[in-house]
Formats: structure tokens, C-alpha cells, sequence
């Protein structure tokens, strides 16, 4: 094992494929699965991330969900959310997570139809339909925001976020979260924030997210995650433009995905 990476790149594929779907209790399987989801090798981490599809024990979500964010790929970011889907009833935060996923995508996308095929076994897909029952519309396809609060409308740009009509505190648009919708927001903020410090952008661009993240730290309303979410649509359409910033897009859309989907 200490000598994998001088192993063909095919072969690393394979045997940490091995080691996410077949070596229950070896002494290495953390650590190796934690170290074939960093690799730089799209090939290993697909194979490790296809071993893993029908595999979980406790502790295995502490590195899928870091490798969720960090990944790159599309193709092995699905294959995760697969694995995810197919075994959200052994772990809480799965279901948590691809329920929110699921719930930012568009009707009728790759995503859903990858979930909900990797779900049709389990109550998870009744989930899903219960989403999809609740409207015929995509949950997040929006492109503005109008927050009414104390009666004064306040206009966020969100890049594909809107919501029209009126909405108080009182009314049909609550700006509160729940304790702990709150402590997801917290959550999804923090990570967000040690992303945006090392973005490629310009200063002022870095300090405007970073102050709107602490603002909604201090106090996770709707109102502020909205404009979170703004800062961040912002940022990733300024990356669109940076060569070799795909995978910061990337995790930059996911945080913005899953704030918005608190809202």
C-alpha cells in the first residue's frame, strides 16, 4: 500500500475500488478510501467512488462529504450521490444532504433521474416523490429575489433565484429558520467561507461574500442567506471567466445550491 501510486493508474483504479466495496475491517479502509478520494487521477477516484456505491460504515460520511464538495467531476460526483441515495438509511446526513440536492435540481435532470434510480428501494424515493408532488415547477429555478420584511421590499439579484409575490414576517414567507434548517445554514456558511478565501478574485469581490457569510452566521435568516447566495452566483459567474477555475465553479454553485435550498 505504501507503494500505490507507483502502481499504473488503472491498477490504483482497481485496487482502491477494492478497498471501498470489498475489504470489510481491514485495518486500511479509512485511510485508503481517504486517500483515493484526494487523488489526483480522475480514473482512481471514479473506481473507488463506483466500489463505494452499495458500501457504508460509521465514519465513511466524514469522507464523502468533504469529497462531495471538493470534487470536481461531475461523473464521480454523481456516482457519490448514488451512493448517498442508496444507503441514506444507514446515515441521516446522506438523507439530509440528497434530499437538498435533489430538491435544487431541475425537474426531469441527470441528477434527480441518478438519485432516484439509486433510491427506488428504499423510503428515500418516497421522499422524492413527495418533493415532486409538491410542485410541477423546479424548486430553485429562479433568477431574482424580493424579501419583504417590516413592510420595506428589499431586491436581491441571485443569479437563477426569484420569488415574486408579497411576504412578511407574519405572512406567507417566513424569514426565520427553524434550529435546524439554522444550524444546516451555519454549517454550509462555514464551508463556503474557507472556500471563498482562496477564490481568484479581485479583493473587494472576496470581502463583500466574506461579509455577508459572518453576517449570516450571526444570524441565519432567509433575508441573509438570500443575499449569501447572491455574492455567490456573482462569484461563480466571475470564475466562468478564469481559466482553469472549474473546480472552484464547482463548489461554489454546490454552497449556493444548498443555501437556497434552506430558503
Amino acid at each position: 500500500m505504501n507503494d500505490i501510486e507507483q502502481l499504473p493508474t488503472n491498477v490504483q483504479g482497481w485496487v482502491y475500488r477494492l478497498f471501498g466495496s470489498d475489504v470489510t475491517g481491514h485495518r486500511l479502509r479509512h485511510d485508503m478510501i481517504a486517500q483515493g478520494s484526494a487523488c489526483p487521477e480522475l480514473e482512481v477516484r471514479r473506481e473507488l467512488a463506483t466500489g463505494l456505491r452499495d458500501n457504508y460504515y460509521d465514519g465513511l460520511d466524514t469522507v464523502v462529504r468533504q469529497w462531495y464538495f471538493d470534487e470536481a467531476e461531475e461523473e464521480v460526483r454523481l456516482l457519490l450521490l448514488e451512493h448517498m441515495s442508496n444507503l441514506s438509511e444507514n446515515c441521516p446526513y446522506y438523507k439530509d444532504l440528497a434530499l437538498e440536492i435533489y430538491a435544487a435540481e431541475n425537474k426531469g435532470s441527470l441528477v434527480r433521474e441518478r438519485m432516484e434510480l439509486a433510491a427506488s428501494r428504499t423510503p428515500l424515493y418516497g421522499e422524492f416523490q413527495r418533493l415532486l408532488a409538491e410542485t410541477d415547477a423546479p424548486l430553485l429555478n429562479y433568477s431574482e429575489v424580493n424579501f419583504v420584511t417590516n413592510n420595506n421590499i428589499k431586491n436581491v439579484q441571485a443569479g437563477a433565484f426569484s420569488v415574486s409575490g408579497t411576504a412578511t414576517n407574519n405572512g406567507n414567507f417566513n424569514n426565520l429558520l427553524s434550529q435546524e434548517m439554522a444550524t444546516k445554514a451555519i454549517e454550509y456558511l462555514d464551508m463556503a467561507a474557507e472556500t471563498v478565501e482562496n477564490l481568484p478574485v479581485n479583493a473587494a469581490t472576496k470581502t463583500q461574500a466574506q461579509k455577508a457569510i459572518a453576517e449570516a452566521k450571526d444570524n441565519p435568516t432567509k433575508e441573509r442567506l438570500g443575499v449569501v447566495a447572491s455574492s455567490l452566483k456573482s462569484i461563480e459567474g466571475m470564475l466562468g471567466s478564469v481559466a482553469g477555475s472549474g473546480e472552484h465553479v464547482v463548489k461554489i454553485a454546490g454552497y449556493a445550491a444548498l443555501i437556497l435550498a434552506l430558503l
